[in-house]
């Protein structure tokens, strides 16, 4: 066998290794998700086809024999990769007999999801993990020794084709594993291009060498110093792909499934509310021009520290966080103050109704983490000095503690380049542990001159003594959008197609929208559940009388307000609406719709859950369900509970935490 062979077997391994990676990677998904589902579909025919195709190649190359090299250093390494052929051929026959089982059960045509259940079926976690393990191990291993077969080649003089050869391989292998880095880039909405740009750079390099080399006339193209080149060039390439794999990886190990949920579930602010935070302190427009308040748009610009937004409770606070966080003026403000130096922006939103994750310090860290990181990939290194060490497969399984998550953040703070970061927390009153300490901890955060704080919570004593002592660096919301509660109640009713009728008589609507926001003092959620008991009055013709009776009937304050609501409900409902609030009370997190699905199950038949058929529903009768659960929930808790659209879990009213219903509820 000689080199070109031998290049040929570690074809053979890589195409393998490549293919059987995807599937345990993707398989590997089933453990953490519980949806079983991915983005990439292929049918069991597809998976079947390539692994026998592997197969064959993998059979052919374990059965050829070094016979006619006359060198021992080249005989060693071509043994080696042979040996690895013959492992991966192993593992492509347990991979192929699942593949079988499934094609023998009719199921050939079936997605990929069904092979990844297979798996789960057939392996243990632990299994796919150490096939995992194996096939990094085995790609290393490969890359060793076809290094040091190219320099026996290069010693003994070969031709120059099989340094070709060899360089075309490790080429291909290098420009698929940037591929393969870009795509996950993407979907970790990282900014790697800088290193990626760098692994492209060179082996652009390297292909302009080979197209030279293919070239040219004479008979060695390359030196043994041109080879050494090209070798310090894969070399470079390896650690490249090295530090980006590994960056990506602690990447995802710091999301989590609940980590977006809070700020996708936060409502977007109604047009033209909030514009007031970007005109200058003078100019207020909204409230009473003489209130006493914090300049924002100066501190985003000018300040440092903290600046705290507080208000009553549904006042808007997250929306207002959110449209802060997101706005583009802001990033203009905090560019001003991080020049000249790179602005990073970071954001949390505490949900005391959602996972533990949610609502706790360690999730705060990690949200915060990935978002600076996925801005900042360079600084992860010097930022997670404790794992950085480990091996890739190492950091898929490492947990995150607590803290380990406090020290990367405090090494970014007290790092020493020219980047700021303003870090955006909403919701302190609903983190869930000991306020005072937690408190302090953002404090002494926000006393590196690098990071300030944007916090907001309800005006809590605590909140109030840790960050509203300075007039400058605080508002109270409520105080400051009259006018834009007035535009939200306008839109909320002038979108509704009777409305027009009413308008006719400009003093009753004017009226109308005059009393509202009076009424709401600052409040956005009395001001949305007012204006859909207004809208359904809409609906049913009331005239403009019926509506400010309506209107008159309803309490300003929320917890008489929520009893009303309550009250509302038709008698019939009320024992199955008790038992559904109180279930969305005891859950830790969301509960998935079919939860509520079986509750109301358990009153046809206390054993449901032993006469239940163990099978797997098809889909139209999922999204009949759906369905029916939606509607029922509607009529029997009159929206304050809430099916989110995408994830179909129960949630509270969105813009209102569920603690200030437990007392009308019981």
């Amino acid at each position: 066998m000689d080199p070109v062979t031998a290049i040929g077997i570690a074809g053979a391994v890589v195409q393998f290794v490549s293919f059987a990676h995807k599937l345990v990677s993707e398989t590997r998904e089933v453990y953490t998700s519980a949806s079983n589902q991915s983005k990439h579909v292929a049918t069991l025919d597809e998976i079947y086809t390539s692994l026998l195709r592997l197969s064959s190649q993998l059979r052919t190359a374990s059965t050829v024999r070094p016979n006619d090299l006359d060198s021992d250093g080249v005989v060693k390494h071509v043994l080696a990769i042979r040996a690895l052929s013959q492992n991966c051929e192993r593992d492509c026959a347990k991979l192929l007999e699942i593949a079988q089982k499934l094609r023998g059960k009719g199921e050939a045509g079936g997605k990929l999801q069904s092979f990844r259940v297979a798996l789960k079926t057939f392996w243990k976690s632990s299994e796919i993990d150490e096939l995992e393990g194996r096939l990094q191990r085995t790609q290393t291993t490969l890359t060793l020794h076809i290094c040091a077969l190219t320099t026996s080649v290069i010693l003994r003089g070969s031709e120059a084709g099989v340094h070709l050869t060899i360089c075309r391989h490790w080429h291909g292998v290098f420009d698929r594993h940037l591929r393969e880095l870009r795509r996950e880039n993407l979907a970790l909405e990282a900014r790697q291009s800088l290193k990626l740009d760098s692994i492209a750079r060179t082996l652009r390099e390297l292909d302009a060498r080979i197209t030279a080399a293919h070239s040219a006339e004479q008979s060695s193209p390359f030196a043994p110093d041109d080879m050494a080149h090209l070798e310090g060039q894969m070399s470079k390439l390896s650690l490249f792909k090295a530090a980006a794999a590994k960056e990506q990886q602690i990447l995802r190990s710091l999301s989590f499934e609940s980590r977006p949920v809070r700020h996708s579930s936060i409502p977007s602010a109604h047009i033209k509310t909030f514009e007031w935070v970007f005109r200058s302190h003078d100019s207020n427009g909204n409230g009473d021009p003489s209130t006493t308040r914090g300049d924002l748009l100066k501190w985003l610009a000018e300040g440092n520290g903290t600046f705290w937004v507080s208000g009553k409770p549904g006042s808007g606070k997250s929306t207002f966080m959110k449209f802060l966080a997101d706005h583009p003026k802001t990033a203009a403000a905090l560019n001003t103050w991080s020049s000249p130096g790179r602005l990073v922006v970071a954001s949390h939103f505490f949900w005391s109704a959602g996972t533990p994750m949610q609502k706790s310090w360690q999730g705060l860290l990690q949200t915060l983490l990935y978002d600076i990181f996925r801005q900042l990939p360079d600084l992860i290194e010097t930022a997670c000095a404790d794992r950085w060490p480990k091996a890739v497969e190492e950091l898929s399984y490492e947990p995150w503690l607590l803290p380990e998550l406090q020290r990367a953040l405090q090494r970014i703070a007290s790092q020493d380049m020219e980047v700021k970061f303003c870090l955006f927390i909403d919701g302190l009153d609903e983190f869930e542990g000991d306020q005072l300490d937690f408190c302090r901890s953002l404090l002494q955060l926000a006393t590196s001159p690098h990071v300030k704080l944007c916090v907001s919570s309800r005006a809590w004593n605590v909140f109030e003594d840790s960050f509203g002592r300075e007039p400058e660096t605080k508002i109270y919301i409520h105080e400051l959008t009259h006018n834009d509660i007035r535009s939200y109640a306008e839109r909320r009713l002038q979108d509704h197609p009777r409305w027009k009728d009413l308008e006719a008589e400009e003093a009753n609507a004017a009226w109308l929208m005059d009393e509202i926001t009076e009424r709401a003092a600052g409040v956005f959620l009395w001001v949305y559940l007012v204006t859909s008991q207004l809208r359904n009055g809409l609906t049913e013709y009331d005239s403009f009388s019926d509506l400010k009776k309506r209107l008159e009937r309803i309490p300003v304050d929320l917890e008489a307000f929520f009893k009303q609501i309550l009250e509302s409900v038709e008698p019939f409902y009320h024992e199955k609406m008790a038992t559904t609030l109180l279930i969305s009370l005891a859950a830790l997190e969301p509960a998935p719709i079919a939860v509520y699905g079986f509750h109301d199950d358990e009153y046809e038949d206390e054993n449901y859950a032993l006469n239940i058929p163990a099978q797997s529903l098809p889909k139209a009768q999922i999204s009949a369900k759906r369905e029916q659960m939606t509607r029922r929930i509607n009529a029997r808790c009159r929206g304050l509970l809430e099916v989110a659209k995408r994830s179909y879990r129960i949630e509270f009213l969105r813009t209102h935490p569920p603690g200030d219903l437990r007392f009308v509820i019981s």
